[in-house]
């Protein structure tokens, strides 16, 4: 996807979540304001069966009474930075100060009916809790409970961030590969069940999940099965990732390769830093989309009238 087609997706999103709100809406306000197929998500994220075919209105009510109820696991299943948010909207009565690095956190949020986003009468961009469920979210937030449950939080947080690794350097993964090469990365025993409904199955802006043909793959992937079925082929193990190049990833510097591009753009070509990042990612996810290695350096080098490295 180019600059201009991310940026426009980028707006159609926020448009979509930021709709003007009152402060003390309540759950039914914000589920009324989805639309169907949205509350349906809802309902299958926290497992709740046989309320389908019922009106919005009906289905509405049923769901209300879920989300009480799952109130506790969808706590347990939070990472740092959502628990960070948490801990914010507790401490400020409900809303926390969007910002767009939240993007992530807010969408998984909304499909849990937990927190909704909008904006307020003094034009704020805020993520906010219904104002009937802020007293029943601080008291399960706050129970000791939750202080012992840290270590799962912090796992949480490092199991997306290893998933959002790999398929950087991967594109495409199966579940089971997915899960080995974690565990491997973790050096210690991962509950393949706790690893899919924690890590894999979440809504987030990275990667999507097929559960049908299980498998994970980046957003910008355009024939994620055309790769796997390539990546089937290869007699080769996988290429060696260890957690500094995950690290490296997910705080958002280059990979080795990345750096050799983009030097090259900047240096040999001098063209600007910013057009430099851009072209850059666009050569990589060429290569994450199946194009052979000698492709993308052809076009890349047509591109810049490059006929040589030197």
């Amino acid at each position: 996807m180019n600059k201009v087609a991310m940026l426009d997706a980028y707006s159609k999103l926020e448009n979509k979540l930021f709709n003007k709100i009152k402060r003390e809406g309540t759950l039914k306000d914000f589920l009324e304001g989805m639309t169907k197929e949205e509350l349906n998500k809802i309902r299958k994220n926290i497992g709740i069966k046989g309320i389908s075919n019922l009106k919005k209105q009906e289905f509405i009510v049923e769901l209300e009474a879920g989300i009480l109820d799952n109130i506790d696991n969808i706590i347990k299943a939070l990472d740092d930075e959502q628990k960070d948010i948490l801990e914010s909207l507790i401490s400020n009565d409900g809303v926390h100060l969007y910002h767009e690095d939240n993007m992530e956190s807010l969408i998984k949020y909304r499909y849990t009916g937990m927190v909704f986003s909008g904006i307020l009468d003094n034009e704020d961009k805020v993520m906010i809790i219904p104002r009937d469920l802020v007293l029943p979210i601080k008291e399960k937030f706050l129970n000791s409970a939750y202080t012992v449950d840290a270590k799962e939080i912090q796992c949480n947080s490092l199991w997306i961030n290893i998933i959002k690794g790999l398929l950087y350097y991967y594109g495409v993964l199966s579940l089971e590969n997915a899960h080995r090469l974690a565990v491997n990365l973790c050096g210690e025993k991962i509950d393949f069940y706790d690893f899919i409904t924690q890590a894999i199955d979440i809504e987030n802006e990275f990667y999507k999940y097929d559960k049908e043909e299980r498998i994970i793959y980046l957003k910008e992937v355009e024939k994620p099965f055309y790769i796997i079925h390539q990546q089937n082929k290869m007699e080769n193990e996988y290429l060696p990732i260890n957690m500094q190049m995950i690290e490296k990833v997910c705080n958002g510097q280059l990979t080795e390769s990345e750096k050799e591009i983009y030097n090259l753009l900047v240096q040999k070509k001098s063209i600007d830093k910013e057009e430099a990042m851009i072209i850059t990612k666009g050569f990589m996810t060429k290569i994450k989309n199946g194009v052979s290695l000698k492709e993308a350096l052809e076009e890349l080098f047509q591109f810049i009238n490059l006929t040589s490295l030197i």
